[in-house]
């Protein structure tokens, strides 16, 4: 916008008296969530009792 009124001001400049100031830009789209924080969600239940032993591969007994 500095730009535009004629005032020669470089980014970086911007940039640090945006972060001196605590403002940040106009930020496009939603944030995405991934994952959900610890205690929010059930656990799965456990369908091979922790036993991880298999005698043959895709077999559990």
């Amino acid at each position: 916008m500095l730009n535009r009124q004629g005032r020669a001001v470089a980014r970086s400049t911007v940039e640090g008296l945006m972060r001196e100031l605590g403002i940040t830009g106009a930020v496009s789209g939603r944030r995405v969530i991934t994952t959900l924080p610890g205690g929010q969600t059930d656990r799965a239940s456990d369908l091979v009792d922790r036993d991880f032993v298999a005698g043959a591969l895709n077999r559990c007994y």
